[in-house]
């Protein structure tokens, strides 16, 4: 603990003041507030930190409280005090560590891998930016819904040729003149309805259901459409009014991306499963990927052996030797028993059941191992090396040392 402590803490600047800065417009991205031996704690990085312990809604106190920077800034320098002390200790080397961290690596590469070799493909960086730029307004609507048998979270008991049947017999009552708000309150299939009338309030774009929203923003003021269709069923829609977003920043496009591109890909994932599929073969066919179903086999009755004289209870339960047998292999790669078994280092009963059976034990290699072939190719291409990625990537080596 001395040692620990002897580590070297330089505070780069008279904190009261900062933390008046901090939420200022000046500009402090290259600031640093704290050194920690060979590490800092940048103003960003603080920032960042209260941002996320304190939501919004939070904001206001803490800015004008300075106690909770105060205890927020301790704690982190706490975490650098620990860090270098795990990697004096190289615990950066540790089992247990690198386990924790190619299981969040390969989320983390596995997800950005897929929006890059699928995602982006379907979705043209000009949807995204004309789909930003429709939050600049929101807009008020109403709805009926008519819902039918096998729609998202319906009771209905209905068709969908007879929900659609009503829905358009609705829509042209409304059209005709009818009340919306009493057609959606003796109607409608939105359990709210009865209260609000079908009410939605203001509501900006990706709030709503695709089908829903895309029809709603295209609409005019006191326009009542015909049925729309999404997966919650038919909705008759009436726009009530629309206004500028106040909340609306151009500046902020870039970090809403992730979340655009999420909100998007609702509406094209049956075509994004069909090529994340012709990318998968592809990719298998270019590598020249293969399993080895003779040595899955050798390592199935190892385990079941093992088993039946209750002697598998850990992957130290192994022989190097076992450990060491590649399950299946492709250009620049092998797959070994250790590799698999490191994933389930935590829970190693999950896996010491299916190690019994043969079938069970073959699907967990192909998933596994085709796995460790997509993050390969994640860093052939260029993914690891992003930014962000690197930042995430730090971290999770980081928490796990702690």
């Amino acid at each position: 603990m001395e040692a620990l402590m002897r580590k070297t803490i330089v505070v780069l600047f008279i904190l009261s003041t900062f933390l008046m800065m901090l939420f200022s417009s000046c500009d402090m991205s290259k600031d640093t507030v704290a050194k920690i031996g060979d590490r800092k704690i940048t103003k960003d990085e603080f920032k960042a930190n209260l941002d996320r312990r304190y939501p919004n809604r939070e904001k206001s106190n803490v800015e004008r409280d300075s106690t909770r920077k105060y205890t927020m800034l301790n704690r982190m320098i706490d975490n650098k005090l620990k860090v270098n002390a795990a990697y004096d200790k190289n615990l950066d080397e540790a089992t247990q560590v690198l386990a924790a961290v190619k299981a969040r690596k390969s989320q983390l590469i596995g997800n950005k891998y897929f929006e890059k070799v699928v995602v982006d493909q379907l979705i043209p960086e000009s949807e995204l930016r004309e789909y930003f730029d429709r939050t600049k307004e929101e807009v008020k609507a109403s709805h009926i819904l008519i819902a039918y048998e096998g729609a998202t979270r319906s009771r209905a008991q209905r068709t969908q040729d007879e929900a659609k049947k009503l829905a358009e017999d609705l829509a042209n009552r409304a059209q005709s003149g009818e009340n919306f708000a009493e057609l959606a309150q003796k109607y409608s299939d939105d359990p709210s309805a009865k209260q609000n009338q079908g009410d939605l309030g203001f509501f900006t774009c990706g709030k709503m259901v695709p089908e829903f929203q895309m029809a709603a923003f295209q609409m005019e003021k006191g326009e009542i459409s015909d049925p729309v269709l999404s997966s919650y069923g038919y909705h008759v829609i009436k726009l009530e009014d629309r206004r500028p977003n106040e909340n609306y920043d151009p500046n902020t496009f870039e970090k809403q991306k992730y979340t655009i591109k999420r909100n998007l890909y609702r509406s094209v994932q049956d075509s994004g499963r069909i090529l994340w599929k012709e990318h998968s073969e592809k990719l298998k066919s270019d590598k020249q990927f293969e399993i080895l179903p003779d040595n899955i086999k050798k390592v199935n009755e190892i385990a079941k052996k093992k088993n039946e004289e209750g002697t598998l209870r850990s992957i130290e339960d192994f022989s190097k030797q076992t450990l060491d047998i590649p399950l299946a292999e492709w250009n620049g790669g092998k797959f070994f028993l250790r590799d698999l078994l490191m994933i389930f280092q935590r829970n190693f009963g999950m896996i010491r059941t299916k190690l019994n059976t043969y079938p069970d034990l073959k699907q967990q290699v192909e998933n596994f191992s085709m796995n460790d072939l997509m993050l390969q190719h994640a860093e052939e291409i260029g993914i690891t090396d992003d930014e962000e990625i690197q930042r995430q990537l730090k971290q999770m080596l980081e928490r796990p040392m702690i």
